[in-house]
């Protein structure tokens, strides 16, 4: 079978790959075959995962107690759920998806590569993103009711792709692509070189202050933009905005 994470400290090698694991000390892997982890998986310290020729697939929600990191490096991505991670770092060169919620109090995500990384969920994770490199797809998921497996029908769809509504999220050369969504967001930053673009019906929205919380209004919200904004639906602007390039 793949190289398969294991608790403690260890090491995993079936002739195409490893993985190693030493508690205390770091853990991380290598892969030319490509690397199926099964979850659920614990981390017990921040790891490295590098297969940059092949696949990696990951079944099951990676957790990482709020103080473990994830940095991974590969040809492509298909993942699950990530929660409670101190950083999410994928750097990848096909096109990937992360199908299961991020969730954490404080993780930050950063997204590298010239591929195009889907997030289809309702993520919820509280913190930083970054998008440095290629495209960031974030769509609405559909909500079932699934009461009849034969007649599923649709009740409404999932919001919030980019986890909290506070969030900072950071374009730097690279491309947010908006499919079939009403997006707000509280605090963008695009640099000359990045975009903003639309599939299907879209809306974008960024507001004045941030959201009210406990009955405590929030504060005034700024924006600094450069490249390319494109919504297929409206696009509202209520706050100041700095000009980052054309």
């Amino acid at each position: 079978g793949n190289p398969a994470m294991m608790p403690g400290s260890s090491y995993s090698a079936d002739g195409t790959g490893y993985f190693y694991n030493m508690a205390g000390a770091g853990g991380g892997g290598g892969s030319i075959g490509g690397l199926t982890l099964t979850g659920p998986v614990t981390l017990n310290q921040d790891v490295t995962i590098t297969s940059e020729n092949a696949d990696v697939i990951i079944n099951g929600t990676v957790s990482g107690g709020g103080t473990h990191s994830l940095s991974l490096t590969a040809d492509s991505l298909t993942a699950n759920a990530f929660d409670n991670l101190a950083e999410l770092n994928v750097n990848l060169s096909k096109d990937s998806a992360i199908n299961g919620i991020i969730s954490g109090t404080a993780t930050s995500f950063v997204k590298q590569g010239e591929c195009n990384l889907a997030l289809t969920a309702a993520n919820s994770f509280n913190g930083s993103t970054l998008v440095s490199g290629g495209t960031l797809t974030v769509s609405q998921s559909q909500i079932f009711d699934n009461t009849d497996p034969d007649n599923p029908v649709v009740i409404g769809n999932y919001t919030g792709a980019l986890g909290d509504l506070g969030n900072p999220f950071v374009l730097t050369g690279a491309t947010l692509a908006m499919s079939d969504i009403a997006l707000t967001l509280y605090d963008l930053t695009m640099d000359g070189q990045s975009a903003i673009t639309s599939i299907g019906t879209t809306a974008l929205t960024l507001p004045d202050a941030m959201p009210t919380v406990g009955g405590v209004e929030g504060a005034p919200t700024a924006f600094t933009l450069g490249g390319s904004i494109e919504t297929l639906g409206a696009f509202d602007v209520n706050a100041p905005i700095t000009l980052s390039g054309n």
